[in-house]
């Protein structure tokens, strides 16, 4: 057996193998980018969840009420002294 015989038999095969080797690496790099753009859309949603659940957070309610202070439950002394608000009816009872 000489060299000449096993040269062309050998790059024959290379040869065959390179296409599929090729295809192989083409759909290895395909999945890959797959892989990539469905983890930012994945992220995506995420951050989307995240911000449409916290954005109600982000509002603010007002409430005006009217409230009636009788001066002589408060002050039941009149005079404004610190013993007579201390002993003023705060609770309504």
């Amino acid at each position: 057996m000489n060299s000449s015989e096993t040269t062309p038999n050998a790059m024959e095969r290379v040869r065959a193998n390179l296409a599929a080797r090729y295809r192989a690496e083409r759909r290895f790099q395909f999945y890959g980018k797959l892989a990539i753009a469905m983890g930012l859309l994945f992220l995506t949603l995420l951050f989307g969840s995240i911000i449409g659940t916290g954005y109600p957070a982000f509002q603010q309610t007002y409430m005006q009420l009217e409230v009636s202070l009788d001066p002589g439950r408060i002050d039941p002394q009149g005079d404004g002294s610190a013993e007579s608000l201390r002993a003023g009816d705060y609770g309504g009872r």
